[in-house]
C-alpha cells in the first residue's frame, strides 16, 4: 500500500515538474540561468589561467634553486678532490 502511494506521489510531482519546466515563467528564467552559468565558467577559466601562471612561476623558481644547489655541490666536490683549476 505504501509503495503505491509513493509511486502515485512521484508521478504527480513529476507531472507538475514537467508542467513548470514548460511554463512561461520558467522559459523566461532559462536565459538568465544560462547567462549566469556562462559568467561562472568565464570566472573559473580566468582563475585557472592565473593559478597556472603562478604555479609555473613557482616551478621556475624551484628549478633555479635546485640548479644553484647542484652547482654548489659540484664546486664543493671539485674543491675537496683537488679538481679545480
Amino acid at each position: 500500500m505504501t509503495k503505491g502511494w509513493a509511486m502515485g506521489c512521484g508521478f504527480a510531482l513529476g507531472t507538475v515538474g514537467i508542467k513548470f519546466l514548460k511554463s512561461k515563467l520558467a522559459r523566461k528564467g532559462y536565459p538568465y540561468a544560462v547567462a549566469g552559468a556562462m559568467l561562472v565558467r568565464d570566472w573559473v577559466m580566468e582563475e585557472s589561467e592565473r593559478i597556472q601562471a603562478e604555479a609555473s612561476d613557482i616551478a621556475d623558481q624551484a628549478k633555479a634553486i635546485t640548479e644553484r644547489y647542484y652547482e654548489k655541490l659540484d664546486r664543493e666536490y671539485e674543491e675537496a678532490n683537488g679538481l679545480t683549476d
